[in-house]
């Protein structure tokens, strides 16, 4: 069953998705997520291309920090992979709690756009 979208694709709604303050949180964040995929994923292959999709998200996610609106398809193109690899990865991140997809319209006609990819903050490990 689908779920009804109910973000629209537009600067606010970017602004508000966004889930940190800096380009440095989101730097550190993903350098912690770097190392929890070494540790969670077995394949080293997987690993690989874990960290190469974490990156492009990273380095498309300055404007409003943490929020990328890639479409996979251009992401595929990005990291020279298919589709589908794409949907496993995102997939993968989202398990991992690494990532968050929040589904998006177009204003001009409600229809569904590129899903916003967001970089969710990293859980501080206590000691």
């Amino acid at each position: 069953m689908k779920t009804r979208i109910d973000v629209i694709a537009s600067e606010e709604s970017y602004q508000n998705l966004s889930t940190f303050h800096e380009v440095e949180e989101l730097n550190e964040t993903v350098r912690t997520y770097r190392e929890v995929i070494k540790s969670n994923v077995k394949r080293a292959d997987v690993q690989n291309r874990l960290i190469a999709l974490l990156e492009v998200l990273k380095r498309h996610s300055c404007k409003y920090v943490g929020v990328s609106f890639l479409r996979k398809n251009t992401i595929a193109n990005m990291l020279e992979v298919s589709y589908k690899t794409v949907q496993r990865l995102v997939k993968k991140l989202t398990d991992l709690g690494i990532v968050k997809q929040v589904a998006t319209k177009r204003s001009s006609d409600m229809l569904q756009t590129a899903n916003a990819i967001i970089i969710q903050p990293a859980q501080k490990q206590e000691e």
